[in-house]
């Protein structure tokens, strides 16, 4: 294996621990990987080692990250197989270093499919078994919302915001127990290409965990992959029958005002397929 150059904000995040420094001193190779729109991300390996390194983005609180709080949910994830093993993680400077799993991501057609829908179920229902740590942030559906909704107008207009407004609006009067209740260690990103295919799904990109109702965590799924009341049915059945359908529906109106205002603080509407993004701007109150 030939060594190649380290970019220096990897170098930086080696730096910060032990074994990052001993692996500065071997023939390592160093590869970008695919990290969202905010983040970077970084295959280092070498005889030794091969771990992925992740770079966090510049604009956490703006799109109301917690580090700290990723921190210890992976770290439990992590320990209970649900996420890679953890090699490093340093909070205040977004660095988060795991091993590399050898396994493809899930495609959304696997996502979709019956047996995709049964994994998934069944591993969010053993997370959502786990004890949170003191420390995991709690879900707050009106602070998240405002963070999102203070970010200034993308540059290109995808949805006309009075839209998006009506449709947060809607939501939060549904609110209920959703805001600040939490009780249960949820993920709340799970689309396709955080789930890795090694046998039973492992999940990455955990940056948005925290405590919070299971239905919302069922709800990112679903609507992330567009699924109808069937799918939704499968989904239930397969976490066990604890989340009432009624509950998941609202859940899924309240992912969806999420997500869309995520894409609108981020400019990130162009970052969806057409088809995806038609799909989410028809479920939004008109």
């Amino acid at each position: 294996m030939s060594a190649s150059p380290v970019p220096p904000a990897v170098r930086a995040a080696l730096e910060g621990f032990a074994a990052g420094r001993e692996a500065l001193g071997t023939a390592l190779r160093v590869r970008p990987l695919p990290a969202g729109l905010r983040n970077r991300a970084f295959r280092v390996n070498c005889a030794a080692l091969d771990w992925v390194v992740r770079l966090g983005g510049a604009d956490d609180a703006a799109l109301g990250v917690d580090r700290d709080s990723e921190a210890l949910a992976f770290a439990v994830a992590a320990a209970h197989g649900l996420a890679p093993r953890l090699v490093h993680c340093a909070p205040g400077s977004g660095v988060l270093v795991t091993e590399f799993v050898a396994a493809p991501t899930w495609t959304l057609r696997r996502a979709r499919s019956a047996d995709g829908i049964r994994g998934i179920g069944a591993r969010l229902a053993r997370l959502h078994a786990l004890a949170a740590p003191a420390g995991v942030k709690r879900f707050a559906a009106v602070a998240v919302l405002a963070t999102l909704r203070a970010a200034p107008p993308p540059p290109t207009a995808v949805v006309p915001r009075d839209r998006l407004e009506r449709h947060a609006d809607a939501a939060l009067r549904e609110l209920g127990a959703f805001d600040g209740s939490g009780g249960a260690l949820c993920h709340l990103d799970l689309h396709h290409r955080n789930v890795l295919d090694r046998g039973e799904p492992l999940f990455v990109d955990w940056e948005y965990a925290a405590c919070a109702d299971p239905a919302l965590d069922l709800a990112a799924y679903a609507c992330y992959h567009d699924f109808d009341a069937p799918r939704r049915r499968a989904l239930l059945e397969a976490h066990g029958g604890g989340v009432p359908a009624e509950r998941l529906a609202y859940a899924c109106r309240l992912f969806d005002a999420l997500q869309a205002w995520w894409y609108e603080a981020t400019d990130g509407w162009a970052a969806l397929r057409p088809p995806r993004r038609e799909r989410l701007l028809a479920r939004l109150e008109p």
